[in-house]
């Protein structure tokens, strides 16, 4: 085991020193578990897919016979509109 010593607000050692009283157990052992929690979350982030990756088989391109102006062309912009 390492020891590491931070500083940290009145403010947060009072709510780190209730919840301790509440669960039964220590300071260090919740500030332990609140920091590896923190890693996994930041871990987890960086390697979850994108939106992209996510969404992708929602974008791509149409083929066939669909007309080239659609995104200007106020005749194929009617949704919604009457």
């Amino acid at each position: 085991m390492t020891t590491l010593t931070i500083e940290i607000s009145e403010t947060l050692d009072a709510q780190l020193a209730l919840l301790a009283e509440r669960s039964s157990t220590s300071k260090q052992i919740i500030a332990a578990q609140a920091l590896r929690e923190f890693l996994r979350r930041q871990t987890n982030v960086s390697s979850s897919k994108t939106i992209a990756d996510v969404t992708g088989h929602l974008f791509g391109t149409v083929d066939g016979d669909a007309p080239r102006d659609l995104s200007t062309n106020k005749k194929h912009l009617r949704i919604g509109m009457k």
